[in-house]
């Protein structure tokens, strides 16, 4: 077959896929992509489309005979065709400029995205069930969404009440009873998808994210009051200043008098502390020097247990207790490890580099997954694939 026939072959299959847009499968995209000839032949047929759908909103656009002729010159196609399939394509105008985007789309990805690997798993689903849970040093433990006030007061704490949810109960909010003992120990864990607000016996708020582990005791004694974190929590510290609040974590301390910050430390490679307002001293698990950050800032913790620190936004704090995801400038690991936590699903990367893409992204948690995701594949810098409890970004 001569490159004539190749062309006009080319031609016709566009066209057939033109005819039938809505039946196009994905072996059918990857065989355009790999011929240059039908690739071409369906860029112009969205031009062409293009060009009828300016002229059909009374544009002055008399080119559309021009760009038919030189179609049917290049693919050498009969008149008779070139007569018949304006017709049929003026109605599928919108959806032909979506697909041959598509393709153009993809193209580009095919030669800009990094070279296929193993894909790496950055989280992991969990299928034990997810329920917030607190558990008392003396071998009290209860769910909290399931526990009653009787229930919670034999074990020393109490239930916020005055929620701002047309008076449900607040289960988020807990605080330790005045008659709780002084030595009690009590320990509020989160499941994966659910916070929790909670008081101190010092008056401290503590609003703890999803996969995360607060230590701390009924009351506070001695020279300065002590917690222990694991995951991630947003505090505002009751001021005292004779009596400094340390949040321990595996892998940093924070030491404050008084001032409302954000903790994260879910692991040592995410680990840091931001503040939003006040002043808070920060060091690495088993460090003694301290270094003081200014509002607006966050302290990283690097692999020598030194700090990187930076200034951020602090809009992502506000709009999380909101109900929000929130990233400006977050690479897409960080952002598809945060939806994974909260929705409990596996996230698996298919390219590695796609990893360290830095990207500014909202979403309603509220929504739901789905959401989420289709917000972030109409971004086009990847594609996220979802099957069942598992996402692949591709």
């Amino acid at each position: 077959m001569n490159r004539e026939d190749d062309n006009h072959k080319s031609a016709e299959q566009a066209i057939r896929q033109m005819d039938h847009l809505t039946e196009i499968t994905a072996g059918e995209l990857r065989a355009t992509l790999s011929d240059p000839e039908r690739f071409r032949a369906c860029c112009d047929l969205m031009e062409i489309s293009r060009i009828m759908q300016e002229d059909a909103a009374g544009n002055p656009l008399p080119e559309v005979e021009k760009a038919w002729d030189d179609f049917r010159t290049r693919n050498n196609l009969s008149r008779k065709r070139r007569h018949t399939l304006p017709r049929k394509i003026l109605g599928r105008i919108a959806v032909v400029a979506a697909v041959v985007a598509a393709l153009i789309a993809l193209t580009l990805r095919r030669f800009d995205r990094p070279g296929t690997s193993d894909p790496v798993t950055v989280f992991l689903a969990d299928d034990k069930a997810q329920q917030i849970i607190l558990q008392t040093s003396s071998g009290h433990q209860v769910a909290i969404e399931e526990a009653g006030d009787t229930t919670l007061t034999r074990i020393g704490v109490i239930r916020q009440k005055g929620d701002d949810r047309e008076g449900a109960p607040d289960y988020r909010a807990l605080a330790a009873h005045p008659a709780a003992e002084a030595t009690e120990m009590y320990t509020l864990s989160t499941p994966r998808g659910k916070d929790f607000k909670m008081l101190l016996s010092d008056g401290t708020e503590v609003w703890l994210n999803a996969e995360s582990r607060l230590e701390y005791p009924a009351t506070f004694s001695g020279k300065q009051r002590e917690v222990r974190l694991t995951g991630e929590a947003c505090f505002t510290v009751a001021p005292d200043a004779g009596r400094p609040f340390l949040i321990r974590t595996d892998h940093l301390q924070t030491r404050v008098l008084g001032t409302e910050f954000n903790v994260c430390s879910y692991t040592a490679t995410n680990s840091h502390v931001t503040l939003i307002d006040g002043s808070v001293e920060v060091a690495s698990g088993q460090g003694t020097d301290f270094i003081r950050i200014a509002p607006g800032e966050d302290a990283a913790l690097c692999d020598d247990g030194s700090f990187l620190v930076r200034e951020v936004d602090l809009s992502s704090y506000i709009y999380r207790k909101e109900g929000y995801f929130y990233y400006d400038n977050v690479t897409l690991e960080e952002i598809m490890q945060h939806l994974g936590r909260w929705y409990n699903v596996t996230v698996k990367f298919q390219h590695r580099d796609a990893m360290k893409y830095r990207m500014h992204f909202l979403s309603n948690r509220e929504a739901g997954l789905d959401f989420a995701i289709l917000l972030l594949n109409r971004m086009e810098k990847v594609s996220i694939l979802r099957q069942g409890d598992t996402l692949t970004v591709r």
